[in-house]
């Protein structure tokens, strides 16, 4: 959405830079169709005058010429001037959006870690609880067993005297 409008926001800049250049070219096509015209007027006024202007007129023609490509010239650079300035404000739109982006992930980065941290610490508490569940279990698995041995020794012992008077007979 970012992107959509970053975009949106450099094509505006574009069209009103555009603008601004057509109305500075128009502005120099009108002087310059107003020194046209002075320059006419001023060889009209002068050619009554017995003078061969055609050298002068040569001139002029050439200035004309420079003039017009001069002009071609700074509209190309200041077409090109805009185009960078419009390149470096999608460029730097792009970098703060990266920036953005970096930051929140530097922060889901954070709470990964904690979380993480924390995980470590249960996983640590469950192993010493399930050891010492273990070392329970064994020890009572060690009682148990000393338990049968003592109930079957007990046994045996009541069990004989009473199965000793059978054999006899």
């Amino acid at each position: 959405m970012e992107l959509l409008q970053d975009s949106s926001h450099a094509k505006w800049g574009l069209n009103a830079r555009l603008k601004s250049f057509m109305e500075q070219v128009n502005r120099l096509q009108e002087a310059n169709h107003q020194l046209e015209a002075q320059i006419a007027e001023w060889s009209i006024r002068t050619a009554s005058g017995s003078q061969n202007w055609s050298k002068q007129e040569q001139t002029i023609k050439e200035l004309r010429s420079q003039i017009c490509n001069l002009l071609m010239e700074n509209a190309q650079l200041a077409l090109q001037s805009d185009n960078m300035r419009s390149k470096a404000t999608a460029i730097q739109a792009r970098c703060e959006t990266e920036e953005r982006t970096t930051r929140r992930l530097e922060q889901q980065v954070a709470l990964l870690r904690e979380a993480k941290r924390e995980a470590d610490e249960r996983s640590m508490t469950l192993q010493a609880e399930c050891h010492h569940s273990m070392t329970e279990l064994q020890q009572m698995d060690q009682d148990f067993m000393v338990c049968v041995s003592t109930l079957l020794s007990l046994y045996v012992k009541l069990t004989i005297p009473l199965c000793l008077p059978f054999y006899t007979l």
